[in-house]
């Protein structure tokens, strides 16, 4: 199963959130949760969560979103438990106006919805934020196709081990 969480959070409006303070968002979110699971996280070859941050409709609103496979699903109550966040790369907290948590979806149903999908051979993809990818200890400013989906399959063969 994988969960979707989007927390929507509020800052002063004149304080300006990069998307690369969601690595910080991770950082504290292992901070607050079991030591176990974290050293868990650190060690796996493909992470079973993974996250991003945007910015809301409003000044000063942004939405942190969790994607969370099986292994990290126990972190939907610590997340809705978050009222506000201190991170040291943000001058002011960042309050939680709201915790989501979306439907969850299996992989039998990725598999369902894939099979419905008109046939194609050109696929549009969107970066919704900076990424990189590291390449023999290295980080690859831009990613070639082969990278691209030689992650996509990284993170679907995770997923699968999930559900196994």
């Amino acid at each position: 199963m994988i969960r979707r969480v989007e927390i929507h959070l509020q800052t002063a409006e004149q304080i300006r959130i990069y998307p690369n303070f969601a690595y910080a968002l991770y950082g504290e979110l292992c901070a607050r949760m079991e030591p176990a699971l974290a050293d868990t996280l650190h060690l796996c070859e493909i992470t079973p969560l993974r996250q991003h941050l945007r910015r809301g409709e409003q000044p000063g609103q942004y939405v942190w979103v969790l994607d969370l496979f099986d292994q990290t699903a126990s972190l939907v109550g610590l997340l809705q438990s978050m009222s506000v966040i201190h991170l040291d790369c943000c001058p002011a907290p960042l309050e939680v106006v709201e915790c989501r948590v979306l439907q969850p979806v299996s992989a039998v149903d990725l598999l369902h919805s894939s099979q419905s999908q008109p046939t194609s051979t050109l696929y549009r993809i969107s970066f919704e934020t900076p990424c990189t990818f590291k390449v023999a200890g290295r980080y690859v400013l831009f990613p070639s196709e082969k990278l691209i989906v030689q992650s996509l399959f990284q993170r679907w063969n995770g997923l699968m081990e999930c559900t196994m």
